[in-house]
């Protein structure tokens, strides 16, 4: 008999999807036994081995599928969430909450969220109106007409050119800030959950220290395990916050466009929508994010990958798990995928920049091996996101 062997390793797969190529995550390598179908049970790592830098199940490749295809845990693969590997779904112990430090979190506290577009509701708040209203900041004169309020004459300018001018000052109107997480079985891989979590902690700080109504929405679950914060405002709910995004558990297949219509039935009000995901779907991103746009949220999609999602270092025959979709597809020669793969990476987060900006709205793709201070305090500020 021909020796077996079998690695475990975190891979991915993409898809084509209406013209676009969607990319997914690889959760399973397996070499090829020279007996055409006998592959041996895999194996469990020794404990001796765990800080080995050897990246033997953590690999990770992503190839072009025929038809839409969303690749990602198999099942029983572990996920990489903790602190065994740096920048990787960080667990804080012994602060206000373990998302985030509590030396980040009064950072965090001092910074606002900047939109483009004032999307704000009738409710009186903080963010500055397209029309003018009553408030303390003044914003320009106008002609007196007859019928004006003779209250917001300025008499000084009266008494010296002889014409009657108005005071006008900004209206300044509630905005509300929602926030999107999608929990599906493939953000379970590499700490991507764990990551869009502690993002998602960080800007909903900043929404409440903005006096801004916070909700929190998941997305990618089953029917029957769905989940929301309802909106919220004050430094009060800071905890309340932090509690349901710690409760937050990754798995299920929801398609992203319907996870955002099941959140737009619940939800009310305009202002900001956060949306954190992989992307890695079977659905209609474009969908979702113009239901969005209709209810007069302005967009910030965030795109979070995988370490290995971002430079997969493979070779050799791989067959690729769906656990979402339970497919299978062989791939042979990964080295000559390797470079295919990162074309169609590229390719599909420019489709998704283009997909946000044709909607008003803005994009990033960043790694859940990035820094969290990088990501809170110099990306997020230089992509014009916060202040």
């Amino acid at each position: 008999m021909a020796e077996r062997d079998e690695q475990v390793n975190q891979s991915g797969a993409t898809g084509d999807t209406s013209g676009a190529s969607y990319l997914s995550s690889l959760k399973r390598k397996v070499k090829v036994s020279p007996i055409a179908g006998d592959v041996s049970a895999p194996q469990q790592p020794k404990a001796s081995k765990v800080e080995q830098k050897d990246t033997s199940g953590i690999g990770a490749i992503s190839t072009l599928k025929a038809g839409a295809a969303k690749v990602s845990n198999a099942v029983g693969a572990p996920s990489i969430i903790g602190d065994s590997i740096e920048g990787k779904g960080d667990v804080f112990k012994g602060g206000v909450t373990e998302l985030l430090s509590n030396q980040m979190l009064g950072r965090v506290e001092r910074m606002r969220i900047q939109s483009n577009r004032k999307f704000t509701n009738r409710m009186r708040g903080e963010h500055l109106s397209g029309k003018g209203g009553q408030s303390t900041e003044f914003s320009d004169y106008r002609d007196y007409v007859a019928g004006d309020d003779i209250r917001y004459v300025d008499w000084n300018i009266f008494s010296r050119l002889g014409r009657p001018y108005l005071k006008q000052f900004h209206h300044e109107e509630e905005q509300q800030l929602v926030l999107i997480i999608d929990r599906s079985n493939s953000m379970l891989f590499g700490g991507k959950l764990q990551r869009a979590k502690a993002i998602a902690a960080a800007m909903g700080v900043m929404g409440l220290f903005g006096n801004e109504k916070v909700s929190a929405y998941v997305v990618g679950v089953d029917e029957d395990t769905q989940q929301c914060l309802r909106p919220c405002s004050g430094r009060g709910s800071m905890h309340k916050l932090f509690k349901y995004l710690e409760g937050i558990e990754g798995g299920g297949n929801e398609l992203i466009e319907n996870g955002i219509e099941r959140v737009l039935r619940t939800h009310r009000g305009k202002g900001v929508a956060v949306l954190l995901s992989d992307f890695l779907t079977y659905g209609d991103v474009g969908a979702g994010l113009t239901r969005l746009r209709g209810r007069e949220l302005e967009i910030f999609a965030m795109q979070i990958l995988s370490e290995v999602e971002v430079n997969p270092d493979l070779d050799g025959d791989l067959k690729f798990v769906d656990s979402e979709g339970a497919g299978t597809l062989d791939v042979s020669a990964a080295g000559d995928v390797v470079g295919i793969y990162q074309e169609y990476r590229l390719r599909y987060e420019r489709q998704l920049e283009d997909h946000c900006r044709k909607r008003g709205g803005r994009f990033l793709s960043i790694s859940a091996a990035d820094h969290l201070q990088y990501v809170l305090f110099d990306l997020l500020v230089r992509k014009g996101w916060a202040r």
